[in-house]
């Protein structure tokens, strides 16, 4: 019920929200934000998975996160946009995600009109980190996002990578050793 979103929202200094955001007949979360009188920043952003978001700020100063419903591109968006701007709200400036070239162990045929986000895990091994893809990688899975600690970028416009293919890879969270 929208009431209740809004009373929810009256003390937050940031409303985080999954599902609602894309252009579906239920899709209707941006209409909620509207009656907070949010100004929308931005209402789709070029990445898979994790297109679908939304993000606002309200007359109040509030900071609003619309995340996909699907549960692999919500992951992409919380360590991609939510969690940066929320350290950076805490005051930490000098802070960024690290990105270290990894060899990828993994073959992905995908065509990519944005940039993609594929979630793994790095391990070290054999004087080289190494990226391994999640078999199940699309933005509805939640197969295996237990043991992600990296998101590997691969570009717009590569439709193809192969074993030994180096990439820019975001590390998340604590990095195993092999």
């Amino acid at each position: 019920e929208i009431n209740h979103v809004l009373q929810l929202s009256e003390d937050a200094d940031i409303i985080i929200s999954s599902g609602g955001v894309s252009v579906g007949l239920f899709d209707t979360m941006p209409l909620i934000y509207e009656k907070l009188g949010a100004k929308s920043i931005y209402a789709r952003i070029q990445m898979r998975p994790g297109a679908a978001s939304y993000g606002a700020v309200t007359p109040k100063g509030q900071i609003i996160f619309g995340l996909s419903g699907n549960p692999g591109a919500a992951f992409n968006g919380w360590h991609l946009i939510v969690a940066p701007t929320l350290k950076r709200y805490k005051g930490l400036v000098n802070w960024t995600t690290p990105v270290v070239a990894c060899v990828m162990d993994s073959e992905i045929f995908k065509r990519n009109a944005f940039d993609r986000y594929v979630q793994g895990k790095v391990i070290f091994g054999g004087g080289a980190p190494r990226f391994v893809a999640n078999r199940h990688f699309n933005s509805s899975s939640m197969l295996g996002l237990y043991t992600v600690n990296a998101l590997a970028c691969i570009p717009r416009g590569v439709h193809e990578v192969h074993p030994g293919d180096t990439f820019d890879v975001y590390l998340l969270g604590l990095l195993p050793a092999v």
